[in-house]
């Protein structure tokens, strides 16, 4: 039985699970770990999404400030970068633009009492 510090916002928990590894493969895996749907690391998958959900907002910089103010915890701008690349893998332009009904109700609420259409601009960072 090995056991494994996770960081919440109750503090820390330290979680005790039988962990195996296979020497063939190389591999170790704790199957509580898996049942239980742990996020690899200290934190777990729930702080891992807040943290991506302020990624998405602001800058790292700005995310890893309002996380910690937010949560009491530490995360480095790195890892935020990490946590947010692996959320956005595989995504592609049209998985995460408006889509066209969205588009043509924001155009017509800004519009609203306007003699000229708006212009709509979408930008993507594909840094």
């Amino acid at each position: 039985m090995t056991s494994r510090t996770l960081e919440t916002l109750v503090g820390e928990v330290e979680v005790a699970r039988p962990y195996f590894y296979c020497v063939p493969c190389g591999h170790g895996f704790s199957p509580l770990e898996a049942a239980l749907g742990l996020a690899e690391g200290r934190k777990p998958f729930e702080l891992q999404q807040a943290a991506v959900k302020l990624t998405a907002e602001v800058p790292y910089e700005t995310a890893r400030e309002l996380f910690a103010e937010l949560t009491g915890m530490s995360l480095g701008t790195e890892r935020l970068q990490t946590l947010t690349n692996a959320v956005a893998e595989g995504l592609g332009i049209l998985e995460v633009a408006p889509t066209r009904a969205e588009i043509v109700e924001q155009i017509a609420a800004v519009a609203a009492g306007r003699r000229r259409r708006p212009i709509l601009v979408l930008a993507s960072d594909g840094a």
